[in-house]
């Protein structure tokens, strides 16, 4: 069930709307195995006490996960081949966002390829 604040956000929106519950309850045949939903080959990189990942919407108490294991393991195998690292920056402070050329977000292809404004992508040594 959608709080009233948040109705309008997907009533009028064409991408949301066909998937919205029509009146009597949740969608018929919906289930999260047959929406086959697919996360593989993730790199994550997080700061010392942030989450790893969140199932869930923030306004029904969503559950949190710290390790890829059991996010694999609880939802269905959603993360697939992902890992877990630090992402150094060359100089975050000045937008110097170029990483280390054996990053494992450059192996993966987890990096944004082409152009950011007032930002330096690459990589560094």
């Amino acid at each position: 069930m959608i709080p009233k604040q948040f109705e309008n956000l997907f009533l009028d929106d064409p991408v949301t709307t066909p998937y919205l519950a029509k009146e009597g309850g949740e969608p018929v045949g919906r289930s999260l195995e047959n929406l086959e939903l697919r996360h593989e080959n993730n790199f994550f990189a997080r700061i010392d006490g942030q989450r790893l990942f969140m199932w869930g919407v923030p306004w029904n108490k969503p559950v949190e996960y710290d390790n890829l294991p059991k996010v694999s393991e609880e939802l269905l195998g959603l993360e697939k081949g992902g890992s877990e690292g630090q992402l150094v920056f060359g100089d975050y402070h000045t937008l110097d966002l170029r990483i280390p050329t054996d990053s494992e977000a450059i192996i993966k292809e987890c990096y944004p390829k082409g152009d950011v404004p007032l930002v330096r992508l690459g990589t560094i040594y």
